[in-house]
């Protein structure tokens, strides 16, 4: 009796969908297993908490569940940065900002320094802020 010999089809892991979900005013992304870091922090303004930033797949994944109808994170109060905003707010600047400790609070969020002016224009937005708000409230308008 013959007995015929086949090959097997080639055996492919195939990687976990991401997995998304909202975390205060952020999205939590878990890429799976093969993926390095596993867990990403995406911000509202669409960028990642690590190096890769807007290049990270993480961003990608948020987008499809956005696209697929997700819950969306909540926005933070008017002058509250969860990360340092990408350019400086302060008019006429536009300038890359980068993180720094020494300004960050719990009230005020996460500290920033632009690359042009410095911490002076992380005080003048903060100026700017505390100002709109007393002008919203004389209004009777709150935030």
């Amino acid at each position: 009796m013959l007995q015929q010999l086949t090959r097997a089809r080639p055996f492919v892991i195939q990687p976990d969908a991401p997995t998304v979900t909202v975390t205060g005013y952020f999205y939590a992304v878990d890429l799976g297993d093969p993926v390095r870091p596993r867990h990403h922090r995406v911000g509202i303004n669409g960028e990642c908490t690590c190096p890769l930033g807007r290049q990270c797949p993480a961003v990608d994944a948020v987008r499809a569940h956005l696209a697929d109808g997700g819950e969306r994170a909540q926005r933070p109060p008017f002058g509250y940065y969860p990360v340092h905003p990408a350019k400086c707010p302060v008019p006429g600047c536009g300038a890359p900002t980068h993180f720094d400790a020494s300004l960050s609070s719990r009230v005020r969020g996460s500290g920033w320094a632009c690359e042009v002016g410095g911490k002076s224009h992380y005080w003048q937005n903060r100026a700017h802020i505390l100002s709109t708000r007393q002008k919203l409230a004389a209004r009777g308008k709150f935030i």
